[in-house]
């Protein structure tokens, strides 16, 4: 089915400053990306040796989340290893009570998250490497137990290539903007230390969100796999509207792996520190299409401490509808999330892209160009690697960089409209888009290539 364009939602506020010669060199290396995107799913053995490389890399990091992998018809469903999560009103079932005594468990509270809590191994990580078997025996006992999830990104669920190097950098706004900035979360893999000469991303690092770019398993001169990528995610928001209360809260390592319970701590640390947009450029598929408990449990705490709270989340680059959370818990909390699907370069649905009726909305995620790191690419994510410099661009695709792009349309309407809330921004924003099925109201904010 053909599409029209999706409309500009800001006009030519964020013009294209590249030669149409340097759009064409660079559209290739973004074709590249698109097309691996496209195949990744039914690309076994990639997935099977990135998945082994990253087990790999952090084997003998004790303070590395240890995940497992299991087959889900597709994407395989990360979990962190040797640990289960129950809601506390069923510790006392006795399936859940079996199930405990079976693989020798205790609970765990979660800070905060009083209706869950993580069923963790007594002495010792007897369960690692073991989540089929624990798998078979929730389904054995019957039990209301699930995992917890990793949200992985990065090169886990984007494929070949990384960051391509850009001639797309945008000169930072010379003039002052008006009106009251509105507090911007970006979760992610923290921020690179580097202090930029352009203007962008000044302020915003901090001892706590430091993205070390290069430490698993050990430096060795060169970027580890997702190293940047809240670098690029939070200078995508800063694009859109430069003048943002921006804040970053690291949930995932430099190669891209994060627990649920370590996303729901920094949502927690986000609402309590004042954002009231959260910017997640990361998700998951579970097992049986149902969202994460712990996530769950953290999105409803935020939006109880913040009733206007928007959390704006990338659909995913799975290239099917299944839900992918925290985006599909969109419609759990309809009036506090958003799923935001990725369009083509040219404004028409990706069909890399996650998309089902659960997704609220799309915007352009090809060859999006925002700031990136200093350092080399590891051979791993292509070879040979990219140098970047200081003061780097790059383009990059993937929802991830869709998601950035309407959390800062969002605070740059409340900022320009005061008396709105996130959730009227947001609506506002997109009722001038066009309506696709499965991929939501259309807009495009930032060029692709």
């Amino acid at each position: 089915m053909d599409h029209p364009a999706a409309p500009a939602v800001f006009g030519t506020d964020y013009p294209d400053r590249r030669p149409a010669a340097a759009v064409q060199a660079e559209r290739a290396a973004v074709e590249r990306q698109a097309g691996h995107l496209a195949r990744l799913r039914a690309d076994q053995p990639y997935r099977d040796n990135v998945l082994d490389t990253l087990q790999q890399r952090r084997a003998r990091r004790g303070d590395l989340v240890s995940f497992e992998r299991i087959p889900n018809g597709g994407f395989d469903v990360l979990v962190v290893a040797g640990v289960l999560v129950a809601d506390r009103r069923h510790l006392d079932d006795e399936r859940v009570q079996g199930l405990i005594t079976e693989l020798d468990l205790e609970p765990s509270p979660l800070s905060r998250l009083t209706g869950v809590v993580r069923l963790t191994p007594r002495g010792s990580d007897r369960l690692t490497g073991r989540a089929p078997e624990a798998l078979a025996a929730i389904e054995r006992h019957g039990a209301p137990v699930t995992f917890d999830h990793i949200t992985p990104l990065g090169i886990v669920m984007k494929g070949k290539g990384g960051p391509n190097p850009t001639t797309g950098a945008r000169p930072f706004p010379s003039g002052p903007l008006t009106g009251v900035p509105t507090p911007v979360a970006v979760i992610d893999t923290g921020i690179s230390d580097e202090v930029r000469s352009d203007g962008w991303l000044a302020g915003i690092h901090s001892a706590t969100n430091d993205d070390p770019l290069d430490a698993i398993p050990q430096p060795d001169n060169l970027l580890d796999l997702a190293a940047g990528h809240g670098t690029f995610a939070i200078g995508v928001v800063q694009q859109v509207d430069p003048a943002a209360d921006l804040r970053m809260y690291r949930a995932m390592d430099s190669d891209g792996i994060g627990s649920e319970s370590d996303v729901a701590q920094q949502i927690q640390a986000a609402v309590d520190d004042g954002a009231r947009i959260l910017s997640l450029s990361f998700g998951t598929q579970t097992l049986d299409d149902q969202g994460p408990p712990i996530l769950r449990a953290a999105l409803a705490q935020a939006i109880a401490d913040a009733p206007d709270l928007l959390v704006v989340a990338a659909a995913g680059n799975c290239s099917d509808d299944r839900p992918v959370y925290p985006a599909a818990f969109s419609q759990e909390f309809p009036d506090n999330v958003v799923a935001v699907a990725a369009l083509t370069a040219a404004g028409t649905p990706a069909p890399w892209s996650s998309h089902g009726p659960w997704v609220t909305c799309s915007t352009v995620g090809e060859g999006v160009v925002s700031t990136y790191v200093e350092g080399t690419e590891s051979p791993i994510v292509q070879n040979p690697g990219d140098v970047f410099p200081p003061n780097a661009w790059a383009g990059w695709t993937g929802t991830s960089f869709a998601a950035p792009q309407i959390a800062g349309a969002v605070a740059r309407r409340c900022r320009e409209q005061p008396s709105l809330t996130p959730k009227q921004a947001f609506d506002q924003l997109i009722a001038a888009g066009n309506p696709v099925q499965y991929y939501g109201q259309a807009v495009t904010v930032l060029p692709g290539t």
